[in-house]
């Protein structure tokens, strides 16, 4: 599990991410206040997924766990999702890559 620690308070930030496997992932974050949310784009491999909303899950990316090898956990210290655009930043609201196998064991123990 990756810790993605260098998410900011602006509205829209490119990321791009390297997997346990070397995978090369491009992630775009984006807040929209008019809807008190964040949402992510993921592009790996030729393939791309857009407008992802970030909630506070244990794998975000679940419904995609066939398409992409890796997932997107979100905590939050309140256990809400993250509403406003400083809740990375401050820390409110973290973000983790999931590797393959953590991928797993989230299937496993909670799904």
């Amino acid at each position: 599990m990756r810790y993605l620690n260098k998410i900011s308070a602006s509205a829209h930030q490119r990321f791009n991410l390297t997997g346990n496997k070397g995978q090369s992932i491009t992630m775009t974050l984006k807040y929209r206040p008019s809807q008190e949310a964040w949402y992510a784009d993921f592009e790996y491999e030729g393939r791309s997924i857009n407008s992802v909303r970030i909630v506070n899950s244990p794998n975000i990316l679940r419904k995609f766990r066939n398409i992409f090898p890796f997932g997107l956990q979100c905590v939050t210290r309140d256990g809400l999702d993250p509403v406003f655009v400083d809740d990375f930043s401050n820390q409110n609201a973290s973000l983790y890559l999931l590797d393959e196998d953590e991928v797993s064991t989230v299937e496993e123990s909670i799904y």
